[in-house]
């Protein structure tokens, strides 16, 4: 199994999740490695922690929940895993910028962040080409060449021209 099937095996594990504990035992099997080496890639990856990337699936999916039930605010904070329904408005108004009770009476246009899906796109658009660069002395004295890399995209020189 190739590591972007098992970083889309996380994910979906996440959402199967997404209302209960996420354990990081469970997180290394999938990914075949120690959690923190996942939680350090995926951060590399992403750009954002995993664990933010929890808490803002969570949350989106919890204001999914304020804007289309009616279900009070505490039984959704307990279903997304938060003790509290004050610890779910602080999390919920630092992702949002307003309430779960101001949601539920504005109706507002809200951010909804998706899940992740991972996939590898390699393309071979570069060309390199081997050029001699050097001097050479006229005069029959010793003289140094070197052969140097120089890698250039397609279109580079057009490009210059152009600037």
């Amino acid at each position: 199994m190739d590591w972007t099937t098992r970083l889309n095996k996380v994910m979906d594990y996440v959402e199967d999740s997404v209302h209960g504990e996420i354990s990081e035992e469970e997180i290394s099997k999938i990914a075949a490695c120690p959690y923190s080496m996942f939680q350090s890639s995926f951060s590399q990856i992403v750009g954002i922690p995993f664990s933010e990337y929890v808490r803002r699936r969570r949350l989106t999916m919890a204001a999914y929940e304020l804007l289309n039930t009616d279900r009070k605010l505490l039984d959704i904070a307990m279903d997304y895993g938060y003790q509290s329904d004050d610890a779910f408005r602080v999390a919920f108004k630092n992702l949002y910028g307003i309430t779960p009770a101001e949601v539920r009476k504005s109706n507002p246009s809200l951010v909804f962040y998706c899940r992740l899906t991972f996939e590898i796109n390699i393309r071979g658009d570069r060309k390199n080409e081997l050029q001699r660069s050097g001097e050479r002395s006229l005069s029959g004295h010793r003289y140094k060449e070197d052969y140097a890399l120089r890698r250039r995209y397609l279109g580079h020189r057009k490009e210059r021209r152009q600037q």
